[in-house]
């Protein structure tokens, strides 16, 4: 400290006490639902930790927050939140084509800690998007 007092005056004042831990920082805080982000605020969470940079770039680019569908078949193409492409995922393997079979399996790997923040206390699944096992 007596070091920075050579270069600038600081107020006494301003130096008590300690700065209060950010809440997107701290991973033992949960500010929003997660399965609710896009893909792009999701990338921002401490539960994007650890992902290939393969994977943050196709959860970037195909969970986008608007979703798309295929005509005709409404197969989606992109998704509108992470509960939904979750569930995807572990509905079936159609999706692995768009995401690459190497960042499918690891997203696989990595996305069933979020499926377990979707269960409620009773295990029952959340409304907005169902995640299952792998058919």
């Amino acid at each position: 400290m007596e070091y920075w007092n050579s270069f600038e005056n600081l107020d006494p004042l301003l130096l008590q006490g300690l700065p209060e831990v950010l809440p997107e920082v701290d991973p033992n805080i949960h500010t929003e639902d997660p399965l609710a982000l896009s893909g792009p605020q999701f990338l921002y969470t401490s539960h994007a930790l650890g992902l290939s940079i393969e994977a943050q770039d196709k959860l970037w680019e195909l969970a986008d927050g608007r979703g798309l569908s295929r005509a005709g078949t409404g197969q989606r193409l992109k998704w509108a939140s992470m509960a939904s492409l979750i569930a995807d995922l572990h509905e079936t393997r159609l999706h692995d084509g768009l995401f690459g079979s190497k960042v499918a399996e690891e997203l696989r790997a990595k996305l069933p800690k979020l499926a377990a923040l979707a269960a409620g206390p009773d295990g029952a699944e959340r409304k907005s998007g169902t995640v299952g096992p792998i058919r």
